[in-house]
């Protein structure tokens, strides 16, 4: 195979919540891992960002080295739109010189539906789980070998241990390969995300908010979420190897707020240390969010947010029915969710509440039940904020993969729709147009209460400052 200036270009589809004349997050962070161990291990790698960039594939392909291996990263919502990119740069660069390029595709959704993503013909591999462990290596062998075929035949046997990938033998016959050691298991040793790779079609500098990922793996059992599927091992970072990664973060001067990800709840004591490292360190004064359970925080953790300048947390409540709940697999007390929410308030820290609709034991009263708890919380109209989410079937996910044991009828099969603001399941609990009438209610909800004209009395822990938010 010819030498290329480019060893792997990785594509990002443009989500439904870009704006392009605002958009300022990051490229997903996963990327951004994959393009950080590459480099570090001798190899060339490039992003593009399709968020901020609405030319044409084909225009962006053409200032841009021809690489040995093009990649694409998808969520459900996103798969179609990746599997159009991957077919117009298929296309295109079997117009010109050298071969066209590897084409490979990763994500939650390639994890989980790489059978059909590879019977589309368009993919050659389908990258399922963790990249980090396997990328550089699957690189070398792309490099080594001279055809598809070949690179299929040494993948094969050399990385039944080390690979998570999927494609297609000679036979068209589904090869999937798991290996035990495909996966970080010491998060420390990874290199930091390749912030100062900024995207190839964008300015060095356009990103203002980061993603701080602590941990990989989840504890709970969700239904709705392929979260614990996709990670092998529940994981987390030490918090000084995190605090190291802030300190990057404010070092690289272009940043205004960062998030941090993925539950910083997952363990008490780390978050409680986190903190206090944060606090220690008056360089830090970056403005941040994060991700936690409501359930988790008590005074002593809600003042640590505060002092190190935490300005707003998302949770999710789900709904406020014990029996819906303990369905979904979200063992969590509503009760110990209102005083978390209370406490939080008490310090003057902004919530983003989320609530799902239409999760298995669905009802008219069920959804009653959480509109009373929302109206009787401490939430503030206007300051804090809610969204509610349709239940979405996500493959991967248990309302996906078990669905005819919970009863779960799917009505609609265009994953462009798994955006959780569409009604995709049937449930047997209510009847669909009982369903559809609670969904326009909830949406209707969240806009009177996140524009502050939801009408509710002045409850306990409320304050009257204003408060900044994601």
């Amino acid at each position: 195979m010819p030498a290329r200036d480019l060893d792997l270009l990785l594509v990002n589809p443009a989500t439904e919540l870009a704006d392009r004349g605002t958009w300022s997050r990051e490229p997903p962070i996963g990327l951004l891992y994959i393009a950080a161990v590459l480099e570090r291990d001798g190899f060339s790698c490039q992003i593009v960002e399709l968020s901020i960039d609405d030319r044409p594939i084909e225009e962006i392909l053409a200032i841009l080295p021809v690489p040995l291996v093009i990649g694409f990263t998808c969520l459900t919502n996103t798969s179609n739109a990746a599997l159009r990119l991957a077919s117009k740069a298929r296309t295109w660069y079997k117009t010109g010189d050298p071969p066209v390029p590897i084409v490979v595709m990763g994500g939650p959704h390639a994890t989980f539906a790489h059978r059909d993503i590879l019977a589309t013909g368009i993919v050659d591999f389908c990258f399922t789980g963790e990249v980090e462990c396997f990328i550089s290596r699957f690189i070398e062998i792309a490099t080594r070998e001279r055809d598809l075929a070949g690179i299929k035949r040494q993948v094969n046997v050399l990385g039944k241990e080390a690979f998570n990938i999927a494609f297609l033998d000679k036979m068209g016959s589904l090869v999937r390969l798991a290996g035990k050691e495909s996966f970080p298991k010491d998060l420390d040793a990874l290199p930091f995300p390749a912030r100062y790779l900024h995207p190839i079609n964008a300015n060095a500098g356009a990103y203002k908010t980061a993603t701080v990922v602590v941990n990989r793996g989840c504890p709970n059992q969700c239904i709705f979420c392929s979260r614990q599927a996709l990670f092998q091992r529940c994981r987390w970072r030490s918090p000084r190897n995190v605090i190291n990664e802030i300190r990057a973060i404010h070092d690289a001067g272009h940043y205004d707020y960062y998030n941090i990800y993925d539950n910083v709840t997952v363990s008490r004591d780390f978050m409680k240390e986190l903190l206090r490292l944060i606090i220690a360190d008056k360089a830090l004064s970056l403005p941040w969010g994060a991700e936690l359970r409501a359930d988790m925080i008590d005074d002593e953790a809600a003042s640590l947010l505060r002092q190190a300048n935490c300005k707003c947390v998302a949770t999710g409540i789900e709904s406020a029915d014990d029996g819906i709940l303990r369905i979904a697999g979200k063992f969590q007390s509503i009760d110990k969710v209102q005083q978390g929410l209370a406490v939080l308030k008490e310090h003057g820290i902004p919530v983003q509440a989320y609530f799902v609709i239409g999760l298995p034991g669905e009802t008219r009263a069920t959804f009653e039940k959480t509109v009373a708890f929302l109206k009787a919380s401490p939430l503030e109209p206007g300051i804090d904020k809610v969204d509610f989410f349709a239940a979405t079937p996500y493959p991967g996910s248990a309302l996906h993969d078990r669905r005819d044991e919970l009863g779960i009828e799917i009505l609609d099969h265009d994953f462009d729709h798994y955006d959780c603001q569409h009604l995709i399941c049937k449930i047997p609990s209510i009847p669909m147009h009982e369903l559809e009438a609670i969904w326009a209610e909830a949406k209707a909800l969240e806009t009177a209460f996140n524009s502050g004209n939801l009408k509710k009395g002045r409850q306990p822990g409320s304050n009257d400052a204003t408060h900044s938010s994601t």
